[in-house]
């Protein structure tokens, strides 16, 4: 990660966190539910709270949720 990345992640994160790890997405999730095929599963990137990646994880969705790479 560059300097300036670091130093924006590191600056920014915790306010990111913050504003968004409440937010409820649930109306998005299920326009993005009714598109996935069968047996789709979701991969969580990393680059948020964990919010949506563990709303779909009781679904059986969720990969890689609470993995480091």
């Amino acid at each position: 990660m560059s300097d300036l990345n670091n130093d924006y992640y590191q600056h920014n994160a915790g306010t990111f966190f913050a504003d968004t790890v409440g937010v409820d997405m649930t109306p998005l999730y299920w326009r993005f539910l009714l598109l996935l095929p069968e047996a789709a599963q979701v991969l969580d990137a990393g680059c948020g709270s964990g919010r949506d990646a563990l709303a779909f994880r009781p679904l059986g969705l969720a990969q890689g949720v609470g993995r480091r790479a």
